[in-house]
């Protein structure tokens, strides 16, 4: 439980992406960035004619509880 903790206090939401800024598919994702992630969403939305943007919102696991809980099980 302690490791679960602190893979979500200490991880990194930019481990999402790769090098060119794309979200990686989760599959590629390590264990400390998947635990973070607590609701991916995919979503699409019109630019202008035929031209379609994907967008990526990650929602991130609440790093403040988590440091809260490491520090209360340290103590």
């Amino acid at each position: 439980m302690l490791v679960a903790i602190a893979d979500i206090a200490f991880g990194d939401v930019r481990d999402v992406f790769d090098d060119k800024r794309a979200q990686k598919a989760p599959s590629e994702w390590d264990e400390r960035t998947a635990a973070i992630v607590v609701g991916p969403e995919i979503g699409t939305s019109a630019r202008g004619k035929g031209e379609v943007v994907h967008v990526a919102k990650i929602k991130r696991a609440e790093r403040l509880r988590a440091l809260e809980r490491r520090c209360r099980t340290r103590s």
